[in-house]
């Protein structure tokens, strides 16, 4: 079974060899048996017990398949069965262990067969039995080799055929097409299947002589680099660490994958324990190292990851506009903005509070770059603290003040008007107290006659409007007092005086009007004298012809 296969992903326990000719050690009382007629190779039958936590082993007679719950892990141990009808007829797979977190062995550490001819078994020595079992497990075919392969009676398993070697990718190819090392470095998907030995072939030697081929446990613990730093070395590690009289293994590195765009990395000594890398860029990048020595292969994975370079924060800088601001009763708004303040990898958070301000005062103040305030409404100073925070949650704070000032209120000013002569019998006159005036409002007008009048006759109308009507005054002069107040209660008075004199009779002004031309047939004409005037009245009006 080749382990690279994304099929065997979900079982990393699974040990990627076919036992063929193993039985369970505890044969029937291994555990349960659970038959599945719907697998009838190898793979499937795996595929299936991969995909069910219960299942140990899976165990397949000719093309049947058993998913085994073991009972423990020394029951299910494979034990070969060197009797020949065994062979091909069996088959196990062990795909994860009884026990949590432990592993399988290699197949070389499998126990040696055992003599079962004394036992009531599952099995036993002679073809009627094996076919008593058989007929329990449902008859299927016989599993052929491949070309150029046979089946071996002493192990159960495809064997490649006199003058034939088995290659890397697990096919049996004629011996002089193979080089000596290419003829060791035989396929994991393969070697589950191989007969415990393969024909080594070297200048010199006989191509008959045959040498153990076993799998060579190789480990690379994979690397994280972050930039500047753009070199890395992998080692690989083998178990054992050497060879037998001390003869070197024989290590391949290949890349693998890298990132998109990548092209300047280098590797130095492919070809030895340790693999060096320099000039790296970001990214993943995927190598494989390929260990041989006679008789043993094994192959690694690894992965060197290079990070971005580390940043270095910088702390953000708290600004919040205007720094410093008044405001002026009766307003009691104000905006401090924070949205200004920045950061080189961006805020994350703002945060309002009130250091000092006046006694009561206690606002809810919301988290964000801009703080409206609607109630400031006590005078005095406030001072407000704004901190942000990056995303390294580095913070740093600053202020902003604000003034609330209660704004003067100047008094009113009162205007009575001019004062005003009357000459009877003219005895009306409308005072104006309309150019009175206040840096805010006049609430209130009040009109009186000056104490000192309060015996001369007159008719006072609209006292409290800037307009006082009079009427009725007699001879004589009459002081009169205007009093204007704004809204704080703040007043201020004017006086103005009328002064009533006796009749006066000056003679009277005629005034005729303009010329007149009057063009035939049109024989009438009307003339205007209306606009005579007198200082008293005009009593009559007499029209003389003085020339024709």
């Amino acid at each position: 079974l080749d382990l690279d296969s994304p099929q065997w992903r979900d079982c990393p326990q699974l040990l990627p060899k076919v036992l063929i000719g193993y039985v369970p050690r505890g044969n029937e009382s291994a555990g349960v048996y659970k038959k599945n007629s719907d697998a009838v190779t190898t793979p499937s039958c795996v595929a299936l017990c991969c995909e069910q936590p219960s299942c140990n082993v899976v165990f397949m007679f000719k093309e049947t398949c058993f998913l085994i719950e073991c009972e423990s892990d020394s029951l299910c141990e494979p034990v070969l069965r060197e009797e020949p009808q065994f062979g091909n007829n069996v088959r196990m797979v062990l795909v994860r262990p009884v026990n949590a977190g432990g592993r399988w062995g290699d197949i070389s550490d499998m126990p040696p067969p055992v003599d079962y001819s004394r036992d009531k078994l599952w099995f036993s020595n002679n073809l009627q039995d094996l076919d008593m079992a058989e007929s329990s497990l449902d008859k299927v075919c016989m599993m052929d080799c491949p070309d150029h392969e046979h089946c071996s009676v002493a192990t159960g398993t495809c064997v490649c055929d006199d003058g034939y070697l088995r290659n890397r990718q697990g096919d049996c190819i004629s011996a002089g097409n193979m080089t000596a090392v290419s003829a060791l470095l035989l396929s994991p998907s393969r070697e589950s299947t191989e007969s415990p030995s393969s024909t080594k072939v070297s200048e010199g030697l006989d191509s008959t002589s045959k040498l153990p081929v076993q799998t060579l446990h190789v480990s690379v613990v994979s690397k994280m680099v972050r930039l500047p730093e753009n070199g890395a070395a992998l080692s690989a590690y083998t178990i054992p660490a050497e060879l037998p009289g001390g003869e070197k293994y024989n290590y391949e590195w290949t890349l693998i994958s890298q990132p998109e765009g990548s092209s300047k990395g280098t590797m130095t000594d492919k070809n030895g324990e340790t693999l060096k890398l320099s000039n790296l860029s970001e990214g993943v990048y995927k190598f494989k190292v390929a260990v041989s020595g006679p008789g043993v292969y094994g192959e690694a994975l690894a992965n060197v990851t290079v990070m971005p370079p580390k940043r270095i924060n910088r702390p953000p800088v708290a600004i919040v506009k205007p720094a410093s601001k008044t405001v002026k009763l009766p307003n009691t708004g104000a905006v401090l903005d924070g949205s200004s303040s920045y950061d080189d990898d961006g805020i994350i958070a703002w945060h309002w509070e009130l250091q000092k301000g006046p006694l009561g005062y206690q606002p809810y103040l919301q988290d964000s770059p801009t703080l409206v305030l609607n109630n400031l409404n006590i005078t005095g100073n406030y001072t407000f603290t704004l901190t942000v925070e990056d995303s390294d949650h580095e913070k740093n704070s600053t202020v902003a003040n604000i003034t609330v000032l209660q704004m003067p209120d100047y008094p009113p000013v009162a205007n009575a008007g001019q004062d005003v002569i009357l000459y009877l019998p003219h005895n009306n006159v409308t005072l104006n107290g309309s150019l009175s005036s206040d840096d805010k409002v006049i609430v209130n007008w009040e009109w009186t006659k000056s104490p000192s009048d309060q015996d001369k006759a007159v008719d006072m109308q609209k006292t409290r409007t800037p307009y006082l009507e009079l009427s009725n005054l007699e001879e004589g002069m009459y002081t009169f007092i205007l009093k204007v107040t704004d809204e704080a209660d703040q007043f201020d008075t004017s006086t103005v005086h009328v002064f009533v004199k006796p009749p006066t009779n000056k003679p009277p002004t005629a005034n005729a009007g303009k010329n007149m031309t009057v063009s035939l047939p049109q024989t009438t004409v009307l003339l205007d004298g209306s606009k005579s005037s007198d200082d008293i009245k005009i009593v009559s009006w007499n029209w003389e012809m003085v020339r024709q």
